[in-house]
């Protein structure tokens, strides 16, 4: 999977533009669309909805994959969009009006939290870089959790996405 760096949505339809995306597996060839599937997700109203989505080929012969074109809004092998499960790994959901999902199961969150704490060395320093300052948050227990509801507000309101995107496009697969 790729993260669209540029898209055009036409309804429930996206469609790749902008420059072209780089293979993540062998860094070396371009991936063009040349289909599309169907993807669900569920937004923070708690809505399901079924998109379109494009799917490319790595022009490279000796890769030759095929690989989904995610919008940035879309977190890989996960139901939920993004903005939902930031605002539900960060407590926001449960206060917030504007988010009506019907909750996912505590295991879903945990399995989420477990997910995005083995991120931890890479969000941290993905948050330095987004902040410009020296983040003091201990990697090994769930501080960084705390760290980010605390300071939610601070954070540009994309960086969730913006983090999903630079892990997948450098091949850090978010399983």
């Amino acid at each position: 999977m790729v993260i669209l760096p540029k898209f055009r949505r036409e309804g429930n339809t996206f469609f790749a533009e902008g420059p072209d995306c780089i293979c993540p597996i062998c860094e070396a060839g371009k991936v063009i669309p040349i289909s599309s599937c169907k993807r669900k997700s569920i937004e923070i109203d708690g809505e399901s909805e079924i998109y379109e989505i494009p799917v490319g080929r790595c022009q490279n012969s000796e890769c030759g994959r095929y690989h989904r074109m995610l919008p940035p809004s879309m977190v890989p092998y996960k139901h939920y969009s993004a903005q939902a499960i930031d605002g539900i790994l960060l407590g926001i959901a449960q206060s917030d009006p504007s988010y009506n999902l019907s909750a996912p199961s505590a295991s879903s969150i945990r399995r989420w939290k477990a997910w995005l704490l083995s991120y931890a060395p890479v969000l941290i320093d993905f948050l330095k870089t987004i902040l410009g300052v020296l983040l003091s948050v201990r990697v090994e227990s769930t501080s960084i959790l705390s760290f980010l509801a605390s300071s939610y507000n601070d954070l540009p309101a994309y960086w969730f996405e913006s983090f999903i995107c630079f892990c997948v496009n450098n091949n850090r697969m978010l399983l």
